[in-house]
């Protein structure tokens, strides 16, 4: 079984429109496998868990509603959405689960309150998680970590479907 936690920035400085496509291709690939489970957290300022780690089917309501859901408050605060998504998998965690993958999205338009460092340290002491950040922006954030701006994918829209192959 893989379970899937999407935290996707919802505010004024993501890219929706390319946000939305992720979510998308996400959930095409991971609904062709019936031993898969995805959840959603949207984030702003705060975190807002949209959908808890369920049947990927289940996610398909979401795909025609998410356009309705207003943006949150800015600015985005990354970290909080990364230990929401955590405690998501964790709390839910199944022990047929063979893999638990965390995909954050981010507009890093402004420097966050709250580390996204020592977020990013918490998640990679987790056992058996994998994680992947991806920036809706055409730069990678030049105030994050060298050893951690690295691991920042730039998301376009012709790559997401090869993004997302090689992670599902």
């Amino acid at each position: 079984m893989i379970d899937i936690v999407l935290a996707l920035e919802w505010t004024k400085s993501s890219d929706l429109e390319l946000t939305i496509e992720f979510l998308q291709n996400t959930y095409a690939l991971v609904s062709k496998n019936q031993f898969a489970r995805m959840g959603v957290v949207l984030y702003g300022k705060e975190p807002l868990p949209l959908i808890d780690l369920v049947e990927a089917s289940a996610v398909d309501k979401l795909l025609s509603d998410i356009r309705n859901i207003p943006l949150l408050q800015h600015p985005a605060e990354p970290a909080l959405a990364l230990y929401e998504a955590i405690e998501m998998l964790e709390d839910l965690y199944e022990p047929i689960s063979s893999r638990r993958i965390l995909l954050l999205t981010a507009s890093f338009s402004s420097r966050p309150k709250i580390s996204l460092e020592d977020a990013i340290v918490y998640v990679r002491s987790i056992d058996n998680l994998n994680y992947y950040i991806f920036t809706t922006s055409s730069r990678r954030p030049r105030w994050l970590l060298n050893n951690i701006a690295k691991e920042v994918s730039i998301l376009r829209k012709g790559s997401l479907i090869k993004y997302l192959r090689k992670i599902i």
